[in-house]
């Protein structure tokens, strides 16, 4: 079955905002819905964009900027964009410059997001009919003011500023588990006792994310990405341990496709992601 990609983009606002600002929102959402039709990769990934606006008079500040990819979960990824009011209060088609390349950087993002996860993305067809749509949304100023080429996945942080260096880049966990004595209805409750256990450890100290988890051929994985040189396998250690999670529980480092086991230090077996 081909994918479902649902590129149409989900607007909040907190606060009255000007109606050119509306208007402009609603047309790319337009644009995106009528030109990036995919399917861009064949498994069935649902993907979709949320633009969250900062009002005039809102009630309840603000504090997220730039995008944020959120966690990948029943095969859906979204991908959240802030926009503060000093975004807006600019002109018409500064504003278009800004609304485009966010929105354009938040797909890469979630593109890259899924490669990570294995997934095979036909980003050439995504390159072409994102291409179209800046250029039926503000082709023309982006092209007078030298902003005209497409983003490359990387190329803008998630908080809009430019990406570090590769060394700096998440790197994936998985936690094991043997399933073997666990009745399904039980390995689903420990898997998502894990995933908001890990997810909640991880987002709150800026260590990374959770990327949600699996069961099959025997085993639970739980995914995790974590930002290098900040002892994220200590924490997850520690937070397992102090949960009871931490008896049979097998954690390997996955890089270049290979699994390493960090977990227990004095493992010898070899590591298989059966569901993967």
């Amino acid at each position: 079955m081909n994918a479902t990609w649902i590129f149409p983009v989900a607007m909040a606002y907190s606060g009255k905002v000007p109606a050119a600002v509306d208007a402009e929102i609603l047309r790319l959402r337009r644009l995106f819905a009528e030109r990036c039709r995919g399917p861009y990769d064949a498994t069935g990934v649902k993907f979709g964009l949320a633009v969250f606006v900062q009002g005039i008079d809102e009630i309840k500040p603000m504090k997220r900027r730039g995008i944020r990819v959120e966690p990948f979960r029943n095969n859906l990824i979204i991908a959240s964009i802030y926009v503060h009011r000093v975004d807006w209060e600019v002109p018409l088609i500064a504003f278009q410059s800004f609304l485009w390349r966010s929105a354009e950087d938040a797909t890469w993002q979630c593109i890259d997001r899924l490669k990570k996860r294995g997934l095979s993305i036909a980003e050439e067809r995504l390159r072409n009919d994102l291409s179209v749509v800046r250029r039926e949304f503000a082709g023309d100023y982006l092209e007078s003011s030298g902003l005209g080429g497409s983003l490359t996945p990387g190329s803008v942080s998630a908080e809009g500023a430019p990406s570090g260096n590769e060394e700096d880049e998440e790197y994936q966990l998985v936690i094991q588990y043997r399933t073997d004595r666990l009745n399904p209805a039980d390995q689903l409750e420990k898997k998502h006792a894990l995933e908001q256990l890990l997810g909640s450890l991880l987002e709150s100290a800026d260590l990374g994310y959770c990327d949600g988890g699996d069961i099959g051929s025997g085993t639970l994985n739980i995914f995790c990405f974590v930002k290098p040189r900040r002892n994220a396998e200590k924490r997850i250690v520690e937070t397992l341990r102090k949960h009871n999670f931490l008896n049979e529980a097998v954690i390997a480092e996955s890089l270049n496709g290979e699994e390493k086991v960090i977990w227990p230090a004095d493992s010898e077996g070899e590591f298989h992601l059966f569901s993967r």
